[in-house]
């Protein structure tokens, strides 16, 4: 499978997924998002099945999640929310409990 990561950074998650791909014998390619021209060109040029972005600081561009299947990846420990009406909570706790 084709698989383009768009990233802000190649850091360490984008580079253990990239690895995990690459071990299922995915085609993967990287592109760094440096903003929407950069990353529509990235798709038009490797043409992927599926796009992954951990830790993507820009918007992807409804251009792109249109037309082709984009997983974007945060993860986080706290969420903050509106107050819920029932317990008038303003921040939920993840499941790993942090």
């Amino acid at each position: 499978m084709r698989v383009l990561l768009l990233c802000s950074a190649f850091n360490g998650l984008s580079q253990r997924i990239h690895r995990e791909l690459a071990l299922l014998d995915c085609e993967v390619s990287v592109q760094l998002a440096t903003g929407e021209a950069a990353m529509e060109r990235a798709v038009a040029d490797f043409l992927p099945r599926l796009i992954i972005c951990p830790y993507l600081v820009h918007r992807i561009p409804a251009s792109i999640w249109r037309k082709t299947p984009a997983l974007s990846y945060i993860p986080v420990s706290r969420v903050i929310a509106a107050p819920h009406p029932w317990t008038g909570l303003s921040t939920a706790t993840a499941p790993n409990g942090e």
